[in-house]
């Protein structure tokens, strides 16, 4: 599945810009309660492999600072609303420039909040890969 995403990189546009600077990879975070009942976090999988097929960097600093529902059955209001103030970069600042690594996008609005959490650390350019997105997605352009 990460191949999907570096080939959806390598034709976009964004391509020239990440080629020249090596970028942070970053998945999103799941809050830690959910990641231990899971077993796993599908965005941190997605985000190691494509880390070891491009040679970038992984970084977990992201983390979910507090628990959320499920946005499943959620509209796109419900699922701002739910994700809102959800995520932090710990530490030091991030990098200024990051690929945004998540299983599906939906709505947006939990990338949109994990990309306001990194530029509010100091990413200037954030780039997003997935695997899926739903079928007539509605842009959330919070960020």
């Amino acid at each position: 599945m990460a191949g999907l995403i570096y080939q959806a990189l390598k034709a976009s546009t964004a391509w020239n810009n990440l080629s020249v600077t090596t970028p942070l990879l970053v998945p999103v975070p799941l809050h830690p309660a959910k990641e231990k009942a899971r077993g796993y976090n599908q965005s941190l999988l997605l985000a190691s492999d494509l880390a070891a097929m491009t040679g970038w960097t992984l970084d977990s600093r992201l983390d979910r600072i507090r628990e959320t529902a499920s946005q499943v059955g959620l509209d796109l209001q419900g699922r701002r609303k739910n994700v809102r103030d959800a995520f932090e970069w710990r530490g030091e600042n991030a990098p200024e420039r990051v690929v945004l690594i998540d299983d599906v996008c939906t709505t947006g609005a939990t990338l949109s909040e994990c990309a306001m959490a990194l530029a509010g650390a100091g990413a200037k350019q954030i780039y997003v890969g997935t695997v899926a997105r739903a079928a007539g997605l509605q842009r959330d352009v919070g960020a």
